[in-house]
């Protein structure tokens, strides 16, 4: 049986588990800061993509619900989406994405008199979107979609 002394040396030095601040490694641990919700980081974002195609990848009888599933599946990781219509039925449809509810309020740089409460995504200087397609399928529908910065197609 490992001490715990071992086991803190195994974490902080084993592979996959030990330190790393490369960003464009996959491995986690305790120590660095990687998250899913850092979405401006593409490797983030893209897992979060990867995330809600696997999600996705079946038939749905309500494609609201689905969306609204998937809704609360990205709040887990701090991610966000503005509420889904009453009714979703076929065709293109795009989501303000949000951070932590994104930012609300006032910043010394904005004038609150002349252009209101300064809000954005939660993430400095970037907006996202989460784009979506809904297609009927023999009674169901098939629903694809994905996080990309605003302003990419």
């Amino acid at each position: 049986m490992k001490t715990f002394k071992e086991l803190k040396t195994d974490l902080a030095e084993g592979y996959p588990y030990g330190h790393n601040t490369d960003w464009g490694n996959s491995y986690q641990n305790h120590e660095s800061d990687v998250g899913t919700f850092y979405i401006e980081r593409t490797d983030q974002l893209e897992r979060l993509n990867n995330f809600i195609e696997a999600f996705l990848d079946r038939e749905f009888i309500d494609p609201r619900l689905a969306l609204n599933t998937l809704r609360t599946r990205l709040n887990t990781t701090g991610i966000d989406f503005s509420i889904t219509p009453e009714v979703v039925e076929e065709g293109h449809l795009e989501f303000e994405v949000t951070r932590n509810g994104g930012s609300f309020g006032t910043t010394p740089e904005h004038n609150l008199m002349k252009d209101g409460f300064y809000r954005d995504s939660g993430v400095v200087g970037m907006n996202f979107t989460l784009k979506a397609d809904v297609v009927p399928s023999g009674g169901a529908y098939r629903i694809s979609a994905e996080i990309v910065p605003e302003g990419i197609e």
